[in-house]
Formats: structure tokens, C-alpha cells, sequence
């Protein structure tokens, strides 16, 4: 985790750890009012790149991994983003790609089903960007986002798409 969850756990198959790690994540999104340019930009950049260098941290060990191999980004996205941090999650695709590992890139609002309000066509447009950066990031890699729809189903896409056995009910 990049965020306040301030955990981690190391590159694993077992979903147990997986499941506990979860219920100790602790969200801390910036609010739409709170992303309006000029006075957010640094706060965003900040967090767009310590993201992106978590993950490539993380990336850097796949090659030591066999068999299929998946990255979960959770994150809600980016909106407009300066080229830097753009070129930063290009980057991030294509060392993923390269290592063999599918980023499956996870809005943690699709899972909550919270909705957000519709502000007007400003942040119907920032929400768009957001989603579509969670699918260029994801897509570039040969996998997908999840920003809507049955989350459940979701997740077994994921497994599918990574020849996972389905999870135990």
C-alpha cells in the first residue's frame, strides 16, 4: 500500500493473507473539491508518483515468480495528470508487460457500490479520466479494469484470466 493502510504483503498465492491484508486497508481519496486546479496539483502528483513507484518496486520481482502472474492496482484513477506522471504509469504498463505480469486495475468504489454524486459535466468529465487511466494502465498489459458492474463477477474475471482456481465460498 502506498496509502495510509501503510501495509504489505509479500508476492503470494495465498488468498487467506490476501483477504486479511484487505480488511485493514484504509482508503484516503482526495475529494473532487479537493483536486480543483491550480492548489491540488502537487498534492495529486505526489500521490500519482508514489504509486507508480510502489508498483514498479513491486514489479521488479516478478521475473523471480513462475507461472501466470497478476498485479491488483487498486486506485480511483487518475484525472489529468501532468506528462511526467503519465509517462510513469507508461512505463509501468510496459515493465509489467515485459515481465509477464496482467495489472488488473480496480476502482475501490466498484467494490463498495458507493456512489458518487454528480456534481456536473466537470466531474462527469474528471470521472471518465480517472476511469479511463484504471483501463490504458490495465488494457496496455492484457488486463482489465474494474471501475463498474458486479464486482463478484469482477473478481472472477480475474481469476479466469489468470487460470486461478475460483475462490472457495
Amino acid at each position: 500500500s502506498s496509502g495510509p493502510s501503510t501495509l504489505a504483503v509479500d508476492m503470494t498465492g495465498d488468498r487467506q493473507l490476501l483477504a486479511d491484508a484487505i480488511k485493514k486497508t484504509t482508503g484516503n481519496a482526495l475529494r473532487y473539491e479537493d483536486i480543483q486546479p491550480p492548489s491540488s496539483a502537487d498534492e495529486v502528483k505526489y500521490r500519482a508518483s508514489i504509486a507508480a513507484a510502489t508498483a514498479a518496486e513491486i514489479l521488479s520481482l516478478a521475473p523471480r515468480i513462475p507461472g501466470p502472474k497478476a498485479m491488483l492496482y487498486i486506485s480511483n484513477g487518475y484525472g489529468v495528470l501532468p506528462p511526467d506522471i503519465l509517462e510513469k504509469l507508461s512505463a509501468l504498463s510496459a515493465t509489467a508487460t515485459k515481465s509477464s505480469v496482467r495489472i488488473f486495475a480496480i476502482d475501490p468504489r466498484a467494490a463498495t457500490k458507493e456512489l458518487e454524486p454528480v456534481l456536473d459535466a466537470g466531474w462527469l468529465a474528471h470521472l471518465a479520466a480517472r476511469q479511463a487511466s484504471l483501463r490504458s494502465l490495465a488494457d496496455a498489459t492484457g488486463g482489465f479494469a474494474i471501475v463498474d458492474g458486479s464486482f463478484a463477477a469482477q473478481l472472477r474475471r480475474i481469476n479466469a484470466a489468470v487460470g486461478a482456481p475460483p475462490p472457495q465460498q
